[in-house]
């Protein structure tokens, strides 16, 4: 249910349901391995637990708002799509690490009550925000795919070198950035 609202609202406000999908993928497959790993491990979900998902999902979603926000200022300020991922990697993704440390740092601390479902909800908390923001290097890399994704769309080159390199530039620059891990 979550999931499905995210998507909802994130269609309606950038009035694009590729970004909405693309968001989803590193917010929400974390919480999904997560919630796997337990189910695998026969751990039993309490009430802590089960909100997990929805509470990290909502939390981490925020970053890639602001994600999506900056890059479609730099696109729409005439950057390429390489120039507007740099951008976006230095200013918003560093951003983005320093919140979520902060929200590991804040959730850990349950971790030291003494009532058991607290516990759980502040361990497995951190666990999802941290799968969120290991999920934070992800962008360069869907943003890459998108850009192959939109070449196939337009018109080939009509001279063959350029195509054969107007081919390839999109993978490059896909593994270029795949290193930038939020400007780290």
């Amino acid at each position: 249910v979550a999931s499905a609202s995210i998507i909802g609202l994130i269609w309606v406000g950038f009035r694009s349901l590729s970004y909405a999908l693309i968001a989803m993928i590193p917010n929400a497959v974390p919480i999904y391995m997560l919630m796997g790993a337990l189910g695998w491990l026969g751990l039993k979900l309490n009430m802590g637990a089960a909100m997990i998902a929805a509470v990290s999902m909502g939390m981490s979603v925020d970053s890639s708002i602001h994600y999506f926000a900056a890059f479609r200022r730099a696109r729409r300020s005439g950057l390429s799509v390489q120039s507007s991922l740099e951008k976006c990697q230095h200013s918003v993704g560093l951003a983005m690490v320093f919140s979520t440390v902060a929200l590991i740092i804040g959730f850990s601390v349950l971790v030291m009550s003494e009532f058991v479902p607290t516990i759980y909800f502040g361990a497995l908390m951190s666990l999802a925000m941290l799968g969120g923001m290991l999920g934070i290097g992800f962008w360069p890399i869907l943003y890459g795919l998108t850009m192959v994704g939109l070449q196939s769309l337009s018109a080939p080159p009509t001279d063959p070198m350029q195509r054969q390199i107007m081919r390839w530039i999109p993978l490059l620059f896909l593994f270029l950035f795949a290193g930038f891990a939020s400007g780290l």
